[in-house]
């Protein structure tokens, strides 16, 4: 019962450090990318639901997520030029390999389709004011003049 009293005091030492450390915006952040993450989770198993049979497998999984999760966090609708790291092992320097490959490269695909459908990019643009209202402001910013006279060297 001590211990765990212990326990519980030293995780909130912990945690507590590292929100002095890294400030709220890491906590922030941090919870900007999990969310994303179980989106993305949530999506794929809606995503079950109406992919055929064949296309659901681990490689495919891993690229939908991933796909889904660029979009969602404002990335790229772009596949990256290499797979992830993993895929670079021995192991995918096969036909099987290379397949397993493509299923990722599909999934990722796939996923930034199921982001673009639940409006997951609408969200990760900073919205701009355009028009007249800001060409106004503009031209009240009084003009500011140098001069050189108090240069010495």
């Amino acid at each position: 019962m001590m211990i765990q009293r212990y326990k519980r005091w030293i995780a909130l030492g912990i945690l507590l450090f590292g929100v002095g450390v890294g400030g709220c915006a890491s906590l922030e952040d941090y919870h900007y990318y999990s969310v994303n993450r179980m989106r993305a989770a949530s999506a794929w198993g809606d995503a079950k639901a109406y992919l055929p049979e064949c296309s659901i497998n681990h490689d495919f999984k891993c690229g939908f997520k991933e796909g889904y999760y660029s979009v969602a966090t404002g990335g790229s609708h772009c596949p990256p030029v290499t797979p992830p790291p993993c895929y670079w092992a021995a192991k995918y320097q096969s036909a099987e390999g290379q397949c397993a490959v493509n299923q990722w490269y599909q999934g990722f695909q796939a996923g930034v389709i199921a982001a673009d459908r639940d409006g997951r990019s609408i969200w990760t643009t900073v919205p701009t004011q355009d028009g007249p209202g800001i060409s106004s402001c503009i031209s009240e910013v009084p003009e500011i003049s140098y001069s050189t006279d108090t240069i010495t060297e």
